[in-house]
């Protein structure tokens, strides 16, 4: 197709991308029960999240060709915000004693920025919004994920998620709910308008666009590292430690870009038994939020997600390694 979308259309995908990447994050473990429902969500949550997908969805979708690494080492990125702007990775306002190294908190570390913002703010909402809004399908899943979701996870990983949703939530459900309605509704009139007809590519930022967008990013990123919680900023040691996190992390970004794009394997969604699985695991989620739903959350985020973001930061290591070195082929992505 010749035709280009308008900057209309192009903002409004932004709009709902920004939207998907704000309710999977947030909503999911009700940190946020209704973002587009307050002020403070769409003054503050959102444009934290709506920021983010699009500058690193520029580099990850229009400047280099995705690959797992390069989409999961742009989500640790994503996630290292919470060093400088919520301060939790230096100062986790939920505990007295956290487990600290060098002026980071290593399982808050481990689990948001190597794990959940790396899959439920960015790899998940640029899946979703591609499959959903556009024609294309190249931003892949890491292919044991896909196969699994191929089978048995067709239900068990949607349960595992309405699991959390529900025992996070508690009464507060009706909230998630209604939120991720929005944005399944406005994903709806976007198809029913027959508006998914362009790439992905063709509907991210584009480089002038991209200027713009990070320098709005990096405005926020100054305003709230003053403004939110000031009292949690870490002594010298926790800058040292932020900075060579943030040189480590974006070498390895660079390096995995030069690695050629393996083959993947693509999902057949069926849509029956994740609606399924998702309801069932809301449901019960919700019965027992007052008992044992913290200790499922830990179990299947900190636990469960923790160990998942240790595996994926393995293969963004290899695949750094790799290109590296003389093996310039691609082989099948993990």
């Amino acid at each position: 197709m010749n035709e280009r979308p308008s900057t209309a259309i192009r903002l409004g995908f932004w709009l709902l991308l920004g939207m998907l990447s704000t309710a999977s994050a947030e909503v999911t473990v009700s940190s946020q029960v209704a973002p587009f429902f307050t002020p403070h969500g769409w003054l503050l949550v959102f444009p934290v999240y709506l920021l983010h997908i699009l500058v690193l969805g520029y580099f990850v979708v229009v400047r280099f060709r995705p690959t797992v690494a390069l989409v999961w080492s742009g989500g640790i990125l994503f996630g290292m915000y919470e060093f400088l702007i919520t301060k939790v990775i230096w100062n986790p306002p939920w505990t007295d004693s956290p487990l600290m190294i060098a002026g980071v908190a290593i399982p808050e570390f481990v689990t948001l920025a190597l794990f959940y913002h790396a899959f439920f703010a960015f790899l998940l909402p640029l899946w979703v919004a591609e499959r959903t809004m556009t024609t294309s399908r190249s931003v892949p899943l890491p292919v044991f994920l896909s196969r699994f979701l191929q089978g048995s996870g067709a239900w068990l990983l949607p349960a595992a998620w309405g699991l959390v949703l529900g025992a996070t939530a508690g009464i507060r459900i009706w909230l998630s709910l209604a939120s991720f309605g929005v944005v399944a509704g406005a994903m709806w009139w976007w198809r029913r308008r027959g508006l998914a007809r362009w790439t992905l590519a063709d509907l991210m930022p584009q480089h002038r666009e991209a200027r713009w967008l990070i320098a709005g990013l990096a405005a926020l990123y100054v305003a709230t590292t003053v403004a939110l919680r000031p009292e949690a900023l870490p002594d010298p040691v926790g800058w040292v430690s932020l900075t060579v996190l943030y040189v480590v992390f974006i070498w390895l970004f660079v390096r995995v870009s030069k690695r050629p794009a393996a083959p993947t394997f693509e999902p057949v969604l069926r849509y029956r038994p994740m609606l399924i699985g998702g309801l069932v695991g809301v449901g019960l989620g919700v019965l027992v939020s007052g008992s044992v739903g913290p200790v499922l959350t830990i179990l299947l985020i900190w636990g469960g997600g923790g160990i998942f973001g240790l595996v994926m930061l393995a293969t963004v290591l290899r695949t750094a390694r790799r290109s590296l070195g003389s093996d310039a082929g691609a082989g099948q992505e993990f």
